[in-house]
């Protein structure tokens, strides 16, 4: 049977994608790190074709196991990962550091997407033309790839830090169409509009989370981009339309800057290079 892997499964875009996923012929494997909140999801949703994993995404080690427990998980149960999807974010209001010396929403919101992606090539490829779904946004326009401090230690703001790592995971996609053939894996930044979540509710504070607790009851429900993911993870017009920005199942252009060659490459080798150091 195959098995998506999908992050962020807790509340939100991911658990909408969970739920919707779960309706079609495929085993989900959620990555969750509160687990009060996951066996709530199991114990509501009673499927026999669904598990979690469990892991901090913002810390290196963490990623490596949930890496592993996906590998245990699909050895046991005989699956075969056809589906990665990112949704995992983060939002904070003032600069907070991972335990491995990182920005936090440069490790969530990016190196995660890159590290574990890494770790699970192999197995997509083994298992191929699989594909890879990374939740951007059109915030990505707004980005700047601070080359010499990416940690912004002396300019962060919360959206300088969260528009960065949205254009970081458009380069990585780009990048990664580059790199690998879409008979092998297929990538897709998806871009889910303006969704009434709680993602800028959790680690924010003050101004920020009111704008934000305004801002959100004009989005769309969760359900509507998740729709739109799973018919990307799994409808057979989708299959191999590698490095597109998509949103509302359709490509969109994504920002000219998110396609710049150089840049595409820094980012790739730079966040390889992070998750080198120290193994």
């Amino acid at each position: 049977m195959r098995a998506l892997v999908i992050t962020g499964v807790t509340d939100g875009i991911g658990l909408a994608t969970l739920r919707l996923a779960l309706t079609e012929d495929v085993f989900v494997i959620g990555v969750a790190r509160n687990r009060e909140k996951a066996q709530a999801i199991m114990d509501d949703l009673k499927s026999p074709r669904l598990a979690f994993v469990f892991g901090d995404l913002s810390s290196k080690k963490e990623v490596v196991s949930i890496s592993e427990q996906i590998l245990t998980l699909l050895h046991v149960e005989k699956l075969h990962l056809s589906t990665l999807i990112h949704v995992a974010g983060a939002v904070f209001t003032k600069r907070e550091v991972s335990e491995d010396g990182y920005e936090k929403q440069f490790a969530i919101n990016h190196l995660a997407v890159f590290y574990l992606t890494k770790l699970l090539t192999p197995e997509l490829i083994k298992n191929g033309p699989s594909r890879v779904l990374v939740v951007s946004s059109y915030t990505h326009h707004l980005g700047i790839i601070f080359k010499k401090e990416v940690g912004l230690k002396h300019n962060y703001w919360l959206l300088t830090a969260y528009a960065q790592s949205k254009l970081m995971n458009v380069l990585f996609v780009n990048e990664s169409a580059k790199r690998f053939p879409s008979r092998e894996i297929s990538f897709y930044a998806i871009d889910p509009g303006l969704v009434n979540t709680s993602i800028a509710s959790k680690q924010t504070k003050g101004l920020e989370r009111w704008a934000w607790s305004i801002k959100k009851k004009y989005g769309v429900a969760p359900e509507v981009p998740a729709k739109h993911m799973v018919a990307i993870a799994l409808g057979d017009y989708y299959a191999e339309k590698t490095g597109l920005y998509w949103k509302d199942g359709a490509p969109i252009p994504c920002a000219k800057k998110a396609k710049n060659p150089v840049l595409m490459k820094w980012v790739y080798d730079y966040s390889a290079k992070l998750c080198e150091e120290g193994n």
